[in-house]
């Protein structure tokens, strides 16, 4: 019997092993084939940018809190993207994230941020529906009509973010920003094994292109001076 038992406790660990093993390559295999993709596609240098043309800058959301404030995260690709707009590298910025129930809205604080940095409202559109990357990037072509986009995000999040654009049908240079990891060390590793995590699933996006969370009808970029979502913060 124990011989038996200690038979099938090795056969278990086996598979187990196997199972692992299996997962960490396509884990790594996910991860380089997104590097690949993104390769001439990531710049970490403005002035990278100086000499191309883009419909407009795309700003994917992150979290915020509820004071209303955005992360350091979000607030980094916010400042990204107003230093491109008042430099004149794009004229539009595109707003993208998470309003999913009424309390929590990140494209009204995107919009906000912007605005008290001298971006017009005219020159900044909301997208109410970018619930992941893939969403954020096949609404801003499908429904926002854009073909050529700078993608600001953190540098973790550059080769998925361009592969899946690019998936989209956009033509896209990802300028990647840095935040450092933050108050928490144990919090920045833990987003970084998240992101080499979530490579399988944007690989699977990138070869299946699925529909996006919420499509709709064409919008362009309209800008946002009657928002769907008045801000209290700016007086609407």
């Amino acid at each position: 019997m124990g011989l038996k038992l200690t038979s099938r406790w090795l056969a278990a660990a086996k598979l187990a092993s196997w199972i692992v093993g299996f997962g960490i390559m396509v884990v790594l295999l996910s991860n380089a084939a997104l590097a690949a993709m993104a390769a001439g596609h990531v710049v970490t240098d403005t002035d990278d940018l100086a000499d191309l043309a883009f419909d407009a800058v795309i700003v994917p959301g992150a979290g915020i809190f509820s004071n209303g404030q955005p992360s350091v995260t979000l607030q980094r690709r916010v400042d990204g993207a107003v230093n491109l707009h008042q430099t004149s590298v794009v004229d539009h910025i595109l707003v993208s994230g998470d309003n999913g129930h009424g309390s929590y809205d990140e494209p009204t604080v995107m919009r906000r941020v912007a605005h008290l940095s001298d971006v017009p409202l005219s020159d900044i559109t909301l997208d109410y529906a970018g619930f992941s990357t893939w969403n954020t990037c096949i609404r801003a072509k499908e429904i926002f009509g854009i073909t050529s986009a700078v993608f600001v995000t953190q540098e973790r999040y550059a080769n998925r973010s361009s592969a899946l654009c690019q998936a989209a049908g956009i033509d896209v240079t990802v300028l990647a920003i840095e935040t450092g990891r933050g108050p928490s060390l144990r919090r920045y590793l833990s987003s970084i094994g998240r992101e080499r995590l979530a490579a399988v699933k944007g690989l699977y996006e990138v070869l299946t292109t699925p529909e996006p969370h919420f499509g709709g009808e064409f919008v362009g970029l309209v800008g946002s001076e009657n928002p769907a979502n008045p801000d209290p913060v700016l007086g609407e």
